[in-house]
């Protein structure tokens, strides 16, 4: 069977059921945010974009009501976010793991009784700069890990997210937003752009938050997919809200580019200042060749 979501919906999906599986009811947005270590607004969009697909059922408004519409049979195996691509191939190749017979399940929820799977994200937090200070020795291996939660990035698997979430972006959304309000009146156009905005931001704040975790190269990855997804969306049909918006794919593009150009003369700091406005990077350029003068445009604009 044709798969029908990308490899990032598919953990999602195969977390949201073995996380009901294994607790008996379903995850909260939360659980997903502390599990995958993405933002709130990621997590909500992912949900939207599942929902949408026909993949997930929720009641709106109603807390941990989930479900995926999916048999088992057709989820993927769900795999650790913090195990990097070199851990989990020795995982398949070592055969005295004890963990091995449970990789389908998060590892966050193995044993519910455990204190350690009760804690919420600045609970752990805390916990863990407690444990680094009191071992500064495992600073290097945390960091490592860190690194490997961020670190894998699909440039297609990006553009195609980037892609759904502007396109299943319907009229009810646009009428709900335009129109006149108590702030006043709102033009089609206006509120248009507005959503794409909110429905590209999410991916755009991830460029920065990869960057700020050392992982310069995902952050360049995740922007390339950014630009990608947004080209193909200004080349071919972009879904019933693009029509009152048809150049927001282009300014998204200067945001994206704009976000990542910022984050990494911020990390870089200033001996790299002009090595970074001189030379675009290449995965950015490949991702649109179409727009490669838009992108040298912004990616030489001052911070």
């Amino acid at each position: 069977m044709k798969r029908v979501y990308t490899p990032r919906q598919g953990q999602y999906l195969a977390f949201i059921y073995h996380y009901t599986k294994v607790n008996g009811r379903p995850p909260a947005q939360a659980d997903m945010q502390e599990y995958f270590r993405v933002s709130p607004p990621t997590v909500h969009q992912m949900i939207l974009n599942l929902e949408k697909r026909g993949l997930l059922a929720r009641v709106p408004g109603e807390p941990r009501s989930l479900r995926v519409l999916l048999p088992l049979e057709q989820l993927p195996e769900l795999v650790s976010p913090a195990s990097s691509r070199e851990e989990q191939c020795a995982d398949e190749d070592t055969q005295d793991r004890p963990s091995q017979g449970n990789r389908k399940r998060p590892a966050a929820v193995h044993d519910t009784s455990a204190a350690l799977a009760r804690l919420k994200g600045e609970e752990a937090v805390t916990l863990l700069r407690t444990l680094l200070r009191k071992h500064p020795e495992l600073a290097g291996e945390v960091e490592a890990l860190a690194g490997s939660v961020i670190g894998d990035v699909s440039i297609e698997d990006i553009a195609q997210e980037v892609e759904d979430a502007v396109r299943w972006l319907d009229l009810d959304d646009l009428n709900s937003r335009a129109g006149r309000h108590a702030d006043g009146y709102i033009e089609p156009g206006e509120a248009a752009w507005e959503l794409v905005e909110e429905a590209v931001m999410p991916f755009i704040e991830d460029i920065t938050r990869r960057v700020e975790g050392g992982q310069r190269e995902a952050a360049i990855a995740t922007c390339a997919g950014v630009v990608r997804g947004l080209r193909r969306l200004h080349d071919t049909e972009g879904g019933e809200v693009l029509k009152w918006t048809p150049d927001s794919p282009g300014e998204m593009v200067g945001l994206a580019v704009g976000a990542l150009r910022k984050a990494l003369r911020g990390a870089e700091g200033l001996q790299s200042l002009a090595a970074l406005t001189r030379d675009l990077p290449n995965l950015l350029r490949e991702a649109a060749p179409e727009w490669a003068d838009m992108l040298e445009r912004s990616w030489g604009l001052p911070d």
